[in-house]
């Protein structure tokens, strides 16, 4: 069967006229495929809905939190993240971290159990897919994504931008592509729990003082990453066939 599968593959790659990813980054990724040497190739960025015109986000969360939104794999760097945290709490214990993901990630169990160990345990909250994403988002006091390896987008960047969120996120795959760091959000290094404990102390000290960065992430989003702006450029290079 992985024989089959794998010469199936390649006969659909042949046939394909255009490839189309999501971001610099993943074009670049495959670029130097031989299979792919000769196609057309280019990259379209992924589109969301405004949430900022979302009229069922009324609730409020009364804690200060941070977010996470991503699936636990360890690719995420989810437990980077965590460790930072733990740092960041020792002197600032009205911060929580919520983190939301699908638990069949394959390293759930492994968060879980290393959240045990950590001084602040009790300012984690560790769920499951979340229906109301929509809600964590306007609510959370910055979107963190740790990804440490194969990140080509980032999608909840774009969700958290047009909610005028502030946004931090590792220097990998497509991210960068999104945030200028200082501009419209913050670019740390990946797998780098420092990086990330500084920038917690920062965002704390200059709490309410992100206005500009705040309306920059939206105005990002408004000029490269709304849903119809996608489905104009996907019309187009299917319309040129």
């Amino acid at each position: 069967n992985l024989i089959i599968n794998i010469f199936t593959d390649f006969i659909l790659l042949l046939s394909v006229k255009k490839i189309i990813t999501v971001s610099r980054s993943a074009l670049k990724s495959i670029e130097k495929n031989f299979i792919l040497k000769f196609k057309y190739k280019n990259f379209i960025y992924n589109g969301s809905e405004d949430l900022k015109y979302n009229n069922k986000i009324k609730k409020t969360i009364s804690s200060k939190y941070f977010l996470i939104l991503a699936s636990y794999e360890k690719r995420k760097g989810i437990h980077i993240a965590i460790d930072a945290f733990n740092s960041f709490y020792k002197y600032n214990k009205k911060y929580h971290l919520y983190i939301c993901g699908d638990k069949y990630g394959g390293y759930y169990k492994d968060i879980k159990k290393k959240i045990k160990t950590l001084q602040c345990k009790k300012n984690i909250k560790l769920n499951n897919f979340s229906n109301n994403k929509k809600l964590l988002i306007k609510n959370c006091q910055a979107l963190i994504m740790p990804s440490i390896s194969y990140e080509s987008f980032g999608y909840t960047l774009i969700e958290a931008m047009s909610l005028e969120k502030v946004v931090m996120a590792s220097n990998i795959g497509g991210m960068p592509e999104i945030i200028k760091n200082g501009y419209n959000g913050f670019i740390f290094k990946s797998n780098n729990i420092n990086e990330i404990y500084k920038l917690l102390n920062y965002f704390k000290k200059k709490e309410g003082k992100f206005e500009l960065i705040k309306k920059n992430a939206r105005i990002t989003f408004k000029k490269l990453f709304q849903s119809y702006q996608m489905y104009k450029k996907y019309s187009k290079e299917i319309n040129n066939l």
